[in-house]
């Protein structure tokens, strides 16, 4: 991964060929095969970079709103804890968090914070129906096995309890950009467009509550116009000018504010279980 200068070549084992396919019932986008999924040494070489686990994400805002009110929160995949930092301060005194990174579990134990180093699966089987609302960002794309992590999250949710996930929209300025090696294997296993969350309650005891997309971030503007000259490159003579001229465009859009009126990196996503 050339942005955090990583070297993945180990992590593909014996895999030399990669595929990427498309689910024609529910329109997932997933990578095969599942053994270039990421390894804890991946992930643990990863959170050693300064800005992989940000302390605020978009999302965390707008979960926040549907998540007013309620008692015992989990947050699936919490990394150091900075949601369950921003929750309890924002009067969710039951949210607590689950990771599997023992590094990410060290330094939020030593903030004092209730983030425990736990499977989804074994907190699914030992504790059904016991949260008021489980929620995951940046996560699902991760997840070889996305069926059985849903599964486990849906049954760890009481009935008429929320579900909340935050995934980058592959529908988004992402799909331009492809191939993205931060948007492929090992790190993201599968792609998730809207249609996708929607289709959900086909498959789950889920019903979608809302559906919201984040406004183009600050720092996520000159990806966003890397996209569109990738996109234009090839079909229009105006490709070389507009690349020419991408810093300046980067500078005005910010200066501007009008990222604020174009989609962003990632979908959230809530439900209520049924």
């Amino acid at each position: 991964m050339s942005d955090f200068k990583i070297d993945v070549r180990d992590e593909f084992r014996s895999c030399l060929e990669l595929y990427l396919y498309k689910c024609f019932k529910c329109s997932l986008l997933f990578f095969a095969p599942l053994i270039s999924a990421g390894t804890s040494s991946l992930y643990e070489r990863l959170e050693s970079q300064a800005g992989y686990y940000p302390p605020e994400k978009w999302e965390y805002t707008v979960a926040l709103e549907d998540l007013r009110g309620l008692g015992l929160v989990l947050e699936i995949g919490c990394g150091t804890g900075s949601f369950v930092v921003r929750g309890r301060a924002a009067g969710i005194t039951g949210l607590e968090g689950i990771e599997l990174s023992p590094s990410a579990v060290r330094t939020a134990v030593a903030q004092e914070l209730p983030v425990r180093a736990l499977d989804l699966d074994a907190v699914a089987a030992a504790s059904p129906g016991k949260y008021d609302a489980v929620c995951a960002f940046q996560v699902l794309e991760h997840v070889p096995d996305p069926k059985s992590f849903l599964a486990s999250a849906c049954s760890l949710v009481r009935d008429g309890g929320k579900l909340i996930f935050g995934v980058p929209n592959a529908d988004s300025f992402l799909r331009h950009l492809d191939p993205f090696l931060l948007d492929m294997p090992p790190h993201h296993m599968t792609r998730w467009p809207p249609e996708t969350l929607r289709r959900l309650t086909n498959s789950f005891p889920l019903r979608l509550e809302r559906m919201m997309f984040e406004p183009l971030a600050d720092q996520h503007v000159e990806m966003y116009l890397e996209a569109q000259g990738r996109r234009i490159a090839g079909k229009s003579m105006a490709a070389r000018p507009f690349q020419k001229v991408r810093a300046l465009l980067s500078r005005l859009v910010r200066m501007s504010g009008m990222n604020r009126a174009l989609r962003g990196h990632t979908v959230y996503a809530c439900y209520s279980k049924i």
